[in-house]
């Protein structure tokens, strides 16, 4: 996904990517100053906020992970991953019907 991602919207895609590797090195806190700069840069970038929610939802800031979720979606509606990403966290908030 993240390939077809990256061919498909590349400038926005590379944006993205030191807060990724921030992400998966677990340093949410600093993937999210990282990602506020890139928002800052450019509030149209869907993955930015995509990435924006897995780190709120990392460390359990659900409400917030749930908005930048459909911030993603209202800006990419065929992004699968914040469609599943939301819908999870939607049913954590006991709130089925978004």
């Amino acid at each position: 996904m993240a390939v077809m991602a990256a061919r498909e919207d590349p400038e926005h895609w590379s944006a993205v990517e030191e807060a990724t590797e921030l992400l998966h090195e677990e340093r949410y806190r600093e993937a999210l100053a990282e990602l506020r700069r890139v928002l800052q840069e450019d509030p149209r970038n869907p993955y930015a906020f995509f990435f924006t929610g897995v780190a709120f939802f990392e460390i359990g800031e659900l409400e917030a992970a749930r908005d930048a979720y459909s911030a993603s979606i209202r800006l990419a509606p065929k992004h699968l991953g914040a469609h599943v990403a939301l819908s999870h966290v939607l049913r954590q908030l006991g709130d089925a019907r978004g």
